[in-house]
């Protein structure tokens, strides 16, 4: 990883979870800072990642997320997955610089051995807008410049929602499966 996005990685193997689900972390404790603990579900493989609201935070969180995948022996999920946390880092990037907001990005990777679970963690409390929430449900006029990031999201994903933490921030994940 590169200093330039001020990261600190963290990765972790868990010994494999019994069942098969697509529960997310819902138990009140916090895990890795600024998140939720995951279901045993969630804990076969995982890793966390802070990143600096910079620049080049997306494209490390790419680089990450490709290959903790390959690591993992998930590759195929990398693609799909990359364009997912290109999305949300942007995001959160977008979020905190606009406000100015002193928390890091933080990515946190995790899989149940056959699907990849993507959190990414802001200091805004704000839930993003859903995709159509303005009861059109269509995508913005191509001559937008923001908008379509979460379409995207919804497109690649099996699902994806987010969380309000109890501190300040929000954490929006989504799951991805092959």
């Amino acid at each position: 990883m590169s200093g330039h996005a001020d990261a600190v990685n963290r990765t972790t193997r868990h010994p494999a979870s019994s069942g098969r689900g697509s529960s997310v972390g819902v138990a009140p404790a916090v895990s890795a800072p600024g998140f939720m603990a995951l279901s045993p579900t969630w804990q076969q493989f995982t890793s966390y990642l802070e990143l600096g609201a910079l620049p080049t935070a997306v494209s490390c969180a790419r680089l990450h997320v490709r290959q903790v995948l390959w690591e993992w022996g998930l590759g195929e999920l990398a693609e799909a997955s990359e364009a997912v946390v290109s999305e949300l880092v942007t995001n959160a990037y977008e979020t905190t610089v606009r406000h100015r907001l002193p928390a890091p990005i933080r990515l946190r990777l995790s899989s149940n051995g056959q699907q990849a679970l993507i959190e990414v963690g802001d200091g805004d409390r704000t839930p993003p807008s859903r995709p159509g929430a303005t009861g059109t449900g269509d995508l913005p006029p191509e001559t937008a410049e923001s908008g379509r990031g979460l379409f995207l999201v919804a497109a690649l994903s099996e699902r994806w929602s987010c969380y309000r933490l109890s501190e300040r921030g929000k954490v929006v994940w989504a799951e991805v499966a092959p």
